[in-house]
């Protein structure tokens, strides 16, 4: 395994608020991948890694040890399979992104600043995908009095638009993104269906219900 000769003070590339806080970027390489992560996990934010079976453990061994749950990796070559292999069986989120639309990036020319500058749009990423969701909340909650049918069914109308904040998600701010999603697992998208149902579906639904109501007996 290869790591950084010197502790060198990476600067920030850009400030961004950074809504997932243990989201990694790794730069992909034929003999050496960097990776990074969020600053306050480690005493290095960033770190060389060779590309024999035992780097690729070892960078896996460290994600785990700094808590890092989702990953945004290059797609270079086909150097990232075995990377993106293992980090899957490790129960990682794996996200590819296309290597030209990180290194185009002005100073960002050296693996770690391209690391770190691909671990701060995976960040980010996280908070465009919830802004767009929320900004669909915000429609439904107006058009709610609007369409009727959706005050006879609470349940009904709140697995809808769990689905549908769902599939949003997953087939257009995703793709839009242009960040290769993991591969199709049933269990964990259910598992996203239902913290969306109990988050966002129902609550918003009672919420329009409730609001809507009192604001008719005002109204009388």
């Amino acid at each position: 395994m290869q790591k950084l000769k010197k502790n060198t003070a990476l600067p920030d590339v850009v400030q961004m608020l950074m809504v997932n806080p243990y989201a990694a970027g790794i730069d992909i390489g034929d003999t050496i991948h960097a990776v990074a992560i969020p600053e306050g996990l480690d005493d290095k934010r960033v770190q060389t890694f060779g590309t024999m079976t035992c780097d690729l453990e070892a960078i896996a061994a460290w994600l785990i040890k700094t808590g890092i749950t989702t990953v945004a990796m290059e797609s270079t070559g086909v150097y990232w399979e075995p990377l993106f292999s293992l980090l899957n069986k490790k129960a990682f989120e794996v996200y590819l992104v296309n290597a030209r639309q990180v290194k185009n990036v002005t100073g960002r020319k050296t693996d770690e600043g391209n690391a770190v500058w691909l671990q701060k749009l995976h960040s980010c990423d996280q908070f465009i995908h919830l802004f767009i969701v929320f900004a669909f909340i915000v429609i439904y909650f107006l058009v709610y009095p609007k369409i009727k049918l959706l005050h006879k069914n609470i349940l009904l109308y709140s697995i809808l638009l769990a689905l549908i904040t769902w599939s949003i998600t997953t087939r257009i701010i995703i793709p839009l993104s242009k960040i290769q999603p993991p591969p199709f697992n049933f269990v964990k998208e259910l598992r996203a269906i239902s913290i969306l149902f109990f988050c966002i579906g129902l609550p918003n639904t009672v919420l329009a219900k409730h609001f809507y109501r009192k604001k008719e007996l005002d109204f009388k």
